[in-house]
């Protein structure tokens, strides 16, 4: 791994102040939908709190196990016991959770020892998707302060594989992130709801009041006119969208309570990402002298 040099330090209420950072993260939840637009089966493995959680702490597993092998290599029991703090999911969970990861060729099983044990094998496909969004944020906080993360992190790949499993393990203990307002957990806690919540900022600030479909973020997001119906019935209670007209026709309206409640909660994980940079970054240093 060549030199590379640490961005900013940043508290989320900080950038939350920075002049830049509401269109920046909206730029960004255009390209993790464009992304999810692209590959949609694969790219809602970071679509709502429960997948994203599962996806940061088995690439972690992963990529701690690839630097270090006697790390936990990644299984039903590593997976558990790292997200066991988050409370996201049941042990019957992790293990479908990795089943879906093989039909989407994500992992594949590998046998091991006398005892032919198969241990799920992440691929370099879900590597590729993990370290992307990765870049993607990254990109994000070199756009606030000049830095140069994004670029070391092109040029190097182990940086990401290094990075990684710090953010991941990081954020899985941050409870603003973790534990975020209502008015985001409506969205977050509902499959693909983080998406469908992107999609309405983005429609939101690009063109003020906007008409909703939900046949069309269901088609996006590959879930059910149901449940986005349901979401959005969830969300009108709580008071973060309003619509022009009864039943949840006409105009959608975003509250301003639920703009500022997604600002921080985006702020929390970049100042997180940006924290663990930094750290990275020391560590390099501490291991050269």
């Amino acid at each position: 791994m060549d030199s590379i040099r640490s961005g900013g330090v940043f508290r989320a209420s900080t950038l939350v102040r920075m002049p830049q950072f509401s269109e920046l993260v909206l730029r960004d939840a255009g390209r993790l939908i464009d992304v999810h637009a692209a590959i949609p089966a694969e790219a809602r493995f970071f679509g709502d709190m429960r997948h994203w959680t599962l996806t940061q702490m088995a690439s972690a597993i992963h990529f701690e196990h690839l630097r270090d092998p006697l790390q936990p290599k990644l299984s039903p029991k590593s997976l558990h016991a790292a997200i066991g703090g988050a409370g996201v999911a049941s042990r019957n969970t992790v293990q479908a959770y990795l089943r879906e990861l093989e039909r989407v060729q994500f992992c594949e099983k590998l046998s091991a020892g006398a005892q032919r044990q198969r241990w799920p094998q992440i691929t370099r496909k879900f590597e590729d998707l993990v370290l992307l969004y990765l870049l993607i944020h990254l990109e994000l906080l070199d756009a606030l302060d000049g830095s140069n993360r994004a670029k070391a992190l092109r040029s190097d790949r182990s940086i990401g594989k290094t990075l990684q499993p710090m953010f991941a393990w990081r954020l899985s203990r941050n409870e603003a992130w973790c534990r975020p307002p209502t008015m985001i957990r409506r969205f977050s806690d509902a499959a693909s709801g983080s998406s469908i919540l992107h999609d309405l900022m983005r429609s939101a600030f690009s063109d003020g009041p906007f008409h909703v479909s939900i046949s069309g973020l269901a088609e996006r997001y590959q879930v059910s006119r149901s449940h986005v119906s349901n979401l959005l019935k969830g969300a009108t209670m709580c008071g973060a969208v309003t619509w022009q007209f009864p039943g949840r026709r006409g105009l959608c309206y975003v509250s301003q309570e639920l703009v500022e409640c997604y600002y921080h909660w985006q702020a929390e994980k970049l100042a997180n990402l940006a924290c663990s940079y930094a750290d990275l970054c020391a560590l390099q240093v501490e291991t050269a002298a």
